[in-house]
């Protein structure tokens, strides 16, 4: 009765976290190609008597969440050039400063000055997962320790053994 209870609350809270974390980055403007918040999905596991939330999602989300340290090995430029090319928002300049064509040799050259700069100044953190998950952590710990409290006093009447 209360895992199923505590499943039941986990589940709720896991589909408002994903709700959240999709909503912090469309706020940021962190889209692309929109994998990023297709793969977002919450898994409610089993480890012995715990009951374990877990958040899964592709893995450069976390990169996004806590941002890239500066003097690190830069990212791939091929990456960058796949998400040069779905950022319809994105737009190439050249030298001067004007606006220049997507073709695939300004494509190249951009993503491989973008990842060069990447590896050299790092990338600021969007902290999706604090703006998402903090403001929850409070009510999933107020509910489950109450359908805990229930279950015992539950358990303590139907047995007699409450002491008053």
């Amino acid at each position: 009765m209360l895992e199923s209870r505590i499943h039941k609350i986990l589940s709720m809270y896991g589909s408002n976290i994903v709700l959240a974390l999709q909503r912090e980055l469309r706020i940021n403007d962190n889209i692309a190609t929109g994998k990023a918040i297709e793969s977002l999905r919450y898994v409610i596991e089993h480890e012995g008597s715990q009951v374990v939330l877990s958040i899964l999602g592709e893995h450069y989300i976390k990169k996004i969440d806590e941002g890239r340290k500066p003097g690190k090995r830069p990212p791939s430029s091929t990456t960058i050039e796949k998400w040069i090319e779905a950022k319809s928002s994105f737009r190439l300049r050249d030298s001067r400063g004007r606006f220049v064509a997507k073709t695939k040799s300004n494509i190249k050259r951009a993503a491989f000055n973008i990842s060069r700069s990447i590896g050299i100044k790092g990338t600021r953190p969007y902290n999706l997962l604090e703006y998402a998950m903090k403001p929850q952590e409070s009510k999933i710990l107020a509910e489950v320790v109450t359908a805990f409290v229930e279950e015992e006093l539950n358990t303590m009447i139907k047995n007699k053994t409450l002491i008053v």
